[in-house]
Formats: C-alpha cells, sequence, structure tokens
C-alpha cells in the first residue's frame, strides 16, 4: 500500500485499487506495460476487463 501510496487514504480507494487488482489478477490479463493510476482509470478498466471475458466466453460458446 506504502509502494501505491494508498497508505493513508481512505476505505474507498483502498477497495477500489484491490478490486482492480484482483481483477486484473484472476482474470489473468497481467498488468502490462501501462497501468492504470487513477481510481476512476480503474473502474473502468474493471469494466473493460470483465465486458471482455464475458464476450470471449460467449463467443467462444457459440462456436460448439
Amino acid at each position: 500500500m506504502t509502494k501505491y501510496g494508498i497508505n493513508e487514504s481512505d476505505w474507498g480507494v483502498k477497495y477500489i485499487s484491490a478490486f482492480y487488482f484482483s481483477v486484473t489478477t484472476m482474470i489473468t490479463v497481467g498488468y502490462g506495460d501501462i497501468n492504470a493510476n487513477t481510481q476512476s482509470e480503474m473502474i473502468f478498466a474493471v469494466f473493460a476487463m470483465v465486458l471482455a471475458s464475458a464476450t470471449f466466453g460467449y463467443s467462444m460458446s457459440s462456436f460448439m
């Protein structure tokens, strides 16, 4: 938390940051060269990753 500068932040910032890193890890898109830095970028990235995963899952299931 100290590395990312959220050690003294309120619980909302900590929750969004933790949720972003957990979704990024579970969906296995990795962290790459470009990371989300602000809270709004993290929220957008979470929605984009979930939508992309759902689209990929739907398209793979429709082939059968």
